[in-house]
């Protein structure tokens, strides 16, 4: 019977229950908004995290992550021991989206008169760009494994804006003065292939990616900086890290497993930051909501001071009457949440199909799409 005579009421205060309704889909819409863009922004700053270089996990020596050591790859990974963590590893083959062998080193580029500092990794071309798919942007020329008969050939890729300190064309070659592991001093002519940028300009100005092979040539070793595993789904990668983990701690594996996210700091941070951003924004639009609708219903209390008189006379308690009107404000308060539930998600719906894209944020020169997460969303 209240069930009854609230639903008569609802429909009889149509127009308030209709503001009421707007009040609360607006705002429940604006926070599934802030919601679904933080949630995606959280999973493309993972995701682009993990594939420009982190990889899921990274397998190299507690020294050679901290660089404390005295010569090039002092602690580097030597063949045999990759050998062993390559047998563990086959054990997750099926979760194992690619094994990607790297090499960090440094020192100095020069080309004609212009010479400057440069940060380089050797890495496993094919795999690398197998994994990492948006490792890089090639901006001119080509990147490294296009030349499909032989796709290691001795090349390099360089940020473009050291290409513009250097003052080099593609094609041209540099020279890279390192040192080897023995301390001497080794200098190779290395051809150009391409310029890339990782939107990041400090890093553009400094770095440099060869082949694996000609790395540790110009180095003068065998030996690995780190090896670094990328799986096939991010929401499985703890998991397979912690098996990994405990199976080389059981063999004394002298190398430590390190998971993404403790190479990610940066990730954590902006998470932290975002959702002290959301739980405040959440707060305060359900704090406006339900004042608004507190105060709505009050005053459509107060105006029917006359109904409420004539049904106590009809012999409903004060009890009663609470129950009907506190089920006249939960259907006004269903139809709300089923209303912006429906309009949120068509909304990002919408938003999502039209490719719009955010312009890059500071200290980049790469913008990116704007997207929000919902639950139709994979």
């Amino acid at each position: 019977m209240n069930l009854k005579f609230a639903w008569i009421n609802v429909q009889r205060n149509a127009k308030g229950n209709a503001i009421i309704i707007a009040v609360m889909s607006i705002g429940m819409i604006a926070l599934m908004f802030a919601y679904g863009f933080i949630q995606m922004s959280f999973e493309g700053l993972r995701e682009s995290s993990i594939r420009r270089g982190i990889g899921h996990i990274q397998i190299m020596h507690p020294k050679e992550k901290l660089g404390d050591s005295e010569y090039a790859l002092e602690y580097g990974i030597t063949p045999k021991r990759q050998q062993q963590m390559r047998t563990i590893l086959e054990q997750y083959d099926d979760d194992i989206e690619a094994i990607m062998p790297r090499v960090n080193f440094g020192g100095i580029a020069a080309m004609d008169e212009k010479s400057t500092v440069f940060l380089a990794k050797g890495i496993d071309v094919k795999n690398e760009n197998a994994f990492a798919s948006v490792f890089i942007e090639i901006k001119e020329g080509k990147n490294l494994g296009e030349d499909f008969e032989n796709p290691e050939k001795d090349e390099a890729i360089i940020g473009i804006g050291l290409a513009k300190i250097l003052r080099v064309k593609v094609g041209d070659e540099i020279t890279l003065m390192v040192s080897t592991v023995d301390g001497a001093i080794n200098a190779i002519d290395v051809p150009v292939s391409g310029f890339f940028s990782t939107g990041v300009p400090e890093v553009d100005q400094r770095m440099i990616l060869t082949p694996l092979k000609l790395a540790q040539t110009a180095l003068k070793t065998d030996k690995i900086s780190k090896l670094v595993v990328g799986f096939y789904e991010t929401d499985k990668a703890e998991g397979l890290h912690n098996k990994i983990k405990a199976k080389m701690q059981a063999d004394n594996f002298p190398e430590q497993n390190y998971f993404w996210l403790s190479l990610a700091p940066f990730y954590e941070g902006v998470v932290n930051l975002y959702n002290i951003f959301l739980y405040f924004l959440g707060g305060l639009i359900a704090l406006v909501s339900i004042s608004s609708v507190a105060g709505s219903v009050y005053n459509s209390v107060m105006e029917r001071t006359h109904e409420i008189g004539m049904l106590k006379g009809n012999g409903f308690s004060n009890k009663s009457i609470l129950q009907l009107i506190i089920t006249e404000t939960t259907i006004v308060a269903l139809a709300g949440f089923i209303l912006a539930f429906v309009l949120g998600h068509l909304a990002m719906f919408i938003v999502n199909s039209f490719g719009l894209t955010m312009p890059p944020p500071p200290g980049n020169t790469q913008g990116y799409p704007l997207q929000f997460f919902h639950e139709f969303v994979d």
